[in-house]
């Protein structure tokens, strides 16, 4: 992830970072169960916010390729292209699962 680009956007503010990654990492596992659930059903409208909620908090702590792969997803919801949305869960996934790690290192 990028971290210096997110203490840039945070004025250099350490304390207030490392809050954000620890929300990151208390929320998303369950953010990520929400979007999966969504999807599963069907349920478009929901999957817009899921994955618009996981694009926001993944961008601020600098999770590049996350926050990119669910601006994807929201813009599949958007679309309803339900089949595109599936596509990206995998990856999307994936890049959680590192981010959450590298963050709780």
């Amino acid at each position: 992830s990028d971290r210096e680009g997110a203490l840039g956007r945070l004025m250099n503010n350490e304390t207030l970072l490392a809050h954000l990654e620890s929300i990151f990492l208390r929320d998303t596992p369950n953010d990520m169960e929400t979007l999966r659930q969504t999807l599963k059903s069907g349920n478009m409208e929901g999957l817009v916010i899921a994955s618009h909620t996981i694009k926001g908090t993944a961008a601020t702590v600098g999770a590049k390729r996350a926050s990119s792969l669910a601006k994807d997803m929201e813009q599949a919801a958007r679309a309803g292209e339900k089949e595109q949305a599936e596509n990206l869960l995998a990856p999307l996934e994936d890049e959680i699962q590192y981010v959450m790690k590298e963050l709780a290192e």
